[in-house]
């Protein structure tokens, strides 16, 4: 090994020079040089991405540490001496096999900053609560089920994260936790939220989901500084009615509770709002102060019992996303059509009839999805939709498109599996920006040869109907790199030459198209010679 990979001789070399950086990660250690206790020069020392399983006790000589980054190691402990690092202000040990920390890391007085997710901590020593400039405290993806009240104490705390432990509760000393912004409890198994978080008065965002609360403190309506509250996969019944005070949310998610209700007004003070998450909550009615969420962007009430949208929806302007996807919708507001920012629109898997004539005036409309309804026709008013890219219309009863269906110029994805089509329109060759074609299992019994001016289309899947001759015409769009036509009665080409796949069917269309062309120009000289004829 030369020297310059040689821990030792780069360790004796820092030791002489009195080195404030070392950087010996990514080194397959199994252990540390022995005078690396000697670089008591050290200021800042890497060592992640290594294999060490221990630390020397003396680790405490490089008293003149600042950051200590042990990410990515074995180690399964700490020396008592590393309470001698009393400039320590960072100590990264994320992807270790730590069960605790020494009594003596609360001699850190400097430490801001302590990473430790991804260990196997269970307990954290009461002396954590002396670490007074602490501001950041991560302990993601660990084993801790209780935590001491003694972390009230860390009045400087600005980042606590928590997610994936086995916690079970919070004590009133998270109260005390005045200067506290984010706080990630996600994963856990917290069943009661204390109300004393009413007090962290600095709190931006609070994380609670996918633990057991069965309900919320009245108190939470004292963050006016809250801006994300995420609730989702609890056991929420009802919410209070104290929620509609957070005029400062922004962001606030309730989805997998069993709400099946909620206050009609809980929305009435939330206009700074502008992403809401009710999906799965069992809800059979969205409340009318809906339409006060005048910052809304995004919407999501998919997988509820909704029959009906309320007018109110109408009012809600300002959204771009809107997921509406299994319910029991049959019909749509005609206030529906004022949503003219709306740009994604998720119905799928509703019990829609038909679409109102509103639906033409969402002009901003990039990508809807209609699939598995009970659709028979699409309002010509459709073709307004001159931003729509994406159109989904799988399993539905549509049996034909508008005949002006080729003025969605913007069309770049055109799905319509399982329907009962029985023809495409001429005019669907205007679509020339469409990429993605699919009319599998329909009823179509021929395609128009228009379709060979869909110069875009990469993709385009006509399987499982009743076409008997492909017009030659598909040959021409020179950008198709996926095409299926199997499980038709085809004659040309022949069923057993479709089956040896795309390439073989598209040398046979080229062919046929050739000859076409020839017959044509054929026709085309005898017509010539006639008129000069008849001169």
């Amino acid at each position: 090994m030369t020297d310059e990979l040689d821990p030792e001789k780069i360790v004796e070399r820092a030791t002489k020079s009195k080195e404030t950086y070392l950087d010996l990660s990514r080194r397959n250690l199994h252990q540390l040089p022995p005078d690396i206790i000697r670089v008591t020069s050290l200021v800042e020392l890497y060592l992640y991405e290594n294999k060490l399983d221990e630390l020397p006790e003396k680790l405490g000589n490089l008293s003149k540490l600042i950051r200590l980054s042990l990410s990515e190691n074995h180690l399964t402990s700490f020396p008592n001496s590393i309470g001698k690092l009393k400039h320590l202000q960072m100590l990264d040990v994320r992807h270790n096999k730590l069960t605790s920390l020494p009594k003596s890391i609360g001699n850190l007085s400097n430490l801001s900053k302590l990473y430790m997710r991804f260990n196997q901590v269970t307990t954290l020593p009461k002396t954590i609560g002396n670490l007074k400039s602490l501001m950041i405290l991560s302990l993601r993806q660990n084993k801790l089920v209780q935590l001491p009240p003694q972390l009230g104490k860390l009045r400087s705390l600005s980042v606590l994260d928590l997610r994936y432990n086995q916690i079970t509760e919070l004590g009133p000393w998270v109260g005390s936790l005045g200067s506290l912004k984010i706080l990630d409890l996600r994963y856990n198994k917290l069943t009661v939220l204390d109300p004393a978080i009413g007090r962290c008065s600095s709190l931006t965002k609070l994380q609670l989901s996918y633990n057991s609360l069965t309900e919320i403190p009245t108190t939470i309506s004292n963050l006016d500084k809250l801006t994300e509250l995420a609730l989702e996969g609890n056991k929420l019944k009802s919410l209070p009615n104290e929620l509609s005070e957070m005029s400062s949310l922004k962001l606030l998610i309730l989805s997998r509770n069993p709400l099946q209700l909620i206050p009609n007004e809980i929305f009435s003070n939330l206009k700074n709002l502008t992403e809401l998450n009710l999906s799965f909550c069992g809800l059979v009615k969205i409340p009318t102060s809906i339409s006060k969420l005048s910052s809304l962007q995004r919407l999501d009430i998919s997988n509820n019992e909704f029959e009906e949208l309320p007018p109110e929806i109408g009012q809600v302007t300002s959204v771009h996303e809107l997921n509406l996807n299994e319910n029991q919708l049959q019909s749509l507001p005609v206030e529906f059509g004022n949503l003219n920012r709306l740009r994604e629109l998720n119905l799928e898997g509703n019990l829609l009839h038909s679409l109102p004539i509103e639906i033409g005036q969402l002009s901003s409309l990039r990508k809807m999805n209609l699939s598995d309804n009970k659709l028979s026709q699409l309002p010509t008013e459709i073709i307004k939709l001159q931003q729509l890219h994406e159109l989904l219309l799988n399993d539905n009863k549509i049996k034909k498109l508008p005949t002006n269906f080729g003025d969605l110029s913007s069309l770049k994805v055109l799905k319509m599996e399982e329907n009962r089509l029985r023809t495409v329109p001429k005019n669907l060759g205007k679509l020339v920006s469409l990429e993605s074609l699919v009319l599998t299992a329909n009823r179509l019994e021929t395609l128009p040869r228009e379709i060979g001016l869909l110069s875009s289309l990469k993709e385009l899947n006509v399987a499982e109907n009743q076409i008997t001759v492909l017009p030659p015409e598909i040959a021409l769009l020179s950008n198709l790199t996926e095409l299926d036509v199997l499980d038709n009665p085809l004659r040309s080409p022949p069923e057993e030459l479709a089956e040896e796949g795309p390439d073989a069917v598209l040398g046979f269309l080229a062919h046929q198209l050739r000859q076409k062309i020839k017959e044509i120009e054929k026709k085309m000289k005898k017509q010539g010679r006639e008129d000069s004829d008849q001169d």
